[in-house]
């Protein structure tokens, strides 16, 4: 079974930690005696030892690891193209998985000031080996882009690791996608712990500082003794005043340097925040207190022959419209979100993460949704599993492209919109349902919304329903308040609720049911039923159902729910009200009730109470799932 699970690359699980041993040790150095019938298997044996993890007993151990591995990787590169082009693929897997482990990351070693690493001078260098073998492959792999199938999937997975381990290619990757000159590391060494500043020395031109208080003994009157009897008042005013006049003077200087040392120390805060804002990009967050894992990996490996070898990468990052161009880019934003994600877990900062999600966004807004390869929705979806937060940016970029009068293309935008939204959920805890994150704030996608849903095509509105149905819950408590309560309730309410087609009007009353007020919905049809304005609903709710006194939960969630029930029964006085007074001019606010949308009140109504009464049926946590005509089988 692992045989075929290795065969096939379809192996699932996680990784289980297991120990370093001597069979290990044999499986790799095999592949330097197995002869050519056995080469396969080997290899598959090497790519199912590459996905456990190890416990080592000592650090000799694992720098014993890591160079096995460096030794099977040399091995493979430098004899994959003599072997059988059947087996390039599995080759360049296994060279991938090497270099993929976490053995070689920078965070398991300590430099001093100096950029040194007195702790641990062998996995330094073996880090140092890494960092070639890595820049060999790199070179490698940009050089037979064009002569093997498998090869550009294989660059984009090395280039993802380069671009967060070798510096040259980090500035050369930012500034091919975000149109910036390359920046050299070398500019931007280890930073030094500050010294602390020395007092400054007197200046020598400045007059001593005078006594300003009275000599010991002096008196406080209008006269004072002294050897020669008694000075007139007149002569003491005019001592005082000469005493009044220096002191002036020496808080004239003493003001005149404190302005020139605050001058002084703006300048040098100037060039501390031009500094920091210089190598920003190659900084951690200020939190960890550690320097940044690239400047790290400069002290390390250095920087390689930089440009003039790399030439390939501007081709293939580029936005051209070219597929080529444009598989390639996919494969390596699916590769570097998974290196983002381990760096996040580490406490770091993400360098040139702006220029990855802006090169992504660039590629959306190039084309209408309906030509979105299959391929770039997948990256996009597998970088949003690592970066929630740049979902705004992609709803955006691909909902701006968007034409409401085109329902093709509206299908297509629901269908990435519910695979993107779905990645990036992500479950505060195993037992809570997934949602987005509160950074997420959706205002663009909210606008599109209701772009979508005032269209003058219902099936763009069936459809744009239906996606609310089965994601509102996944929105935040922000986010939903601002679509239910700024939007559903206040601004499209009569719109959908007394709509002309049947089928949106039930399915707004579905999504008002199951979704808007969710496991507080028994408590709210409660609420509903002792409201006398509503009384044409004749609701009679099951006294097994819901808790009596619900809205006085502590629960945000509750308290949100009812807080939409007390707005939602406002704008559904208006059809009750209707079909009590047939004849009478309604007004909601300073805007006149439209008399061909009210002729639909009856029905809707109508529609309403079936929905809430078929919702008795259903548990507090479950919901039907929408189907073509409003309702379908359980989840």
């Amino acid at each position: 079974m692992q045989f075929l699970k290795a065969a096939l690359g379809s192996n699932n699980q996680a990784p289980r930690a297991r120990s370093w041993n001597k069979a290990a040790v044999n499986t790799l150095e095999r592949l330097r005696e197995v002869p050519a019938d056995r080469l396969q298997r080997q290899l598959i044996d090497v790519s199912t030892l590459l996905d456990a993890c190890f416990d080592y007993a000592s650090h000799v151990e694992a720098c014993d690891a890591m160079e096995c591995f460096l030794n099977a990787w040399n091995h493979i590169l430098a004899c994959v193209e003599d072997w059988s082009t059947l087996l390039r693929g599995l080759c360049l897997d296994v060279v991938a998985k090497i270099a993929s482990r976490d053995e070689f990351c920078i965070t398991h070693i300590r430099l001093d000031k100096d950029g040194d690493c007195p702790s641990n001078p062998r996995r330094f260098e073996l880090l140092c080996c890494y960092a070639s073998c890595l820049r060999t492959t790199q070179a490698w792999a940009g050089d037979h882009m064009s002569l093997w199938q498998p090869v550009p999937d294989f660059c984009a997975r090395i280039l993802a690791l380069s671009v967060f381990r070798l510096p040259e290619i980090h500035s050369l990757v930012c500034s091919t996608l975000s149109g910036l000159q390359p920046v050299s590391m070398k500019a931007h060494p280890i930073p030094k712990t500050p010294e602390q500043p020395a007092p400054p020395e007197p200046d020598p031109t400045l007059p001593a500082p005078c006594l300003l208080l009275p000599p010991p003994g002096s008196c406080c009157g209008h006269y004072r003794q002294t050897d020669a009897g008694f000075q007139s008042l007149h002569e003491l005013d005019a001592k005082h005043e000469e005493c009044d006049e220096a002191i002036s003077a020496v808080q004239e200087v003493i003001q005149a340097t404190h302005e020139e040392e605050a001058a002084i120390a703006a300048a040098k805060a100037l060039e501390r925040a031009e500094a920091a804002q210089a190598q920003a990009l190659l900084s951690p967050k200020r939190s960890t207190g550690s320097r940044g894992f690239l400047q790290l990996w400069y002290h390390v490996a250095g920087e390689g022959r930089g440009k003039k070898d790399t030439e390939w990468l501007q081709l293939c990052l580029e936005s051209d419209g070219s597929v080529r161009s444009s598989n390639f880019f996919c494969s390596f934003l699916a590769n570097v979100a998974v290196q983002c994600n381990k760096l996040i877990n580490k406490g770091f900062s993400i360098p040139g993460v702006d220029a990855i999600e802006a090169a992504a966004v660039l590629r959306l807004m190039e084309n209408d949704p309906k030509q979105y390869s299959a391929v770039l929705i997948e990256a996009c979806s597998g970088w949003l599993r690592q970066q929630p937060t740049s979902l705004d940016r992609f709803l955006e970029a691909s909902l701006s492209q968007m034409s409401v009068h085109n329902a093709g293309t509206v299908v297509e935008a629901v269908r990435f919109m519910t695979m993107w939204i779905s990645a990036a959920s992500v479950k505060a805890s195993p037992a809570a349902p997934p949602k987005l994150p509160d950074s997420v704030k959706l205002d663009f996608t909210i606008q599109a919304l209701e772009v979508l849903l005032t269209s003058q095509t219902f099936q763009v509105v069936l459809r744009t329903l239906v996606f609310l149905y089965d994601h509102l819950n996944l929105f935040s408590f922000d986010a939903r308040a601002k679509l239910v309560s700024g939007l559903l309730l206040e601004k499209l309410f009569f719109g959908l609720f007394l709509h002309w087609l049947s089928e949106v009007r039930l399915f707004f009353c579905n999504l008002l049911v199951y979704k808007v007020f969710r496991t507080s919905r028994f408590d709210v049809f409660r609420e509903l039923q002792e409201m006398a304005h509503l009384s044409r609903l004749q609701l009679s709710v099951p006294s097994h159902l819901g808790h009596a006194k619900a809205n006085d939960s502590t629960d945000e969630d509750k308290m949100q729910d009812f807080c939409f029930m007390a707005k939602f029964a406002f704008y559904l006085g208006a059809p009750c009200q209707h079909l009590e007074s047939p004849g009478t001019d309604l007004q909601i606010g300073e805007v006149a009730m439209d008399k061909r949308r009210l002729v639909y009140s009856d029905a809707a109504i109508r529609q309403l109470k079936g929905c809430i009464e078929e919702s008795y049926e259903w548990k507090v946590n479950e919901a039907p799932q929408m189907g073509t005509r409003g309702m379908a089988t359980p989840r």
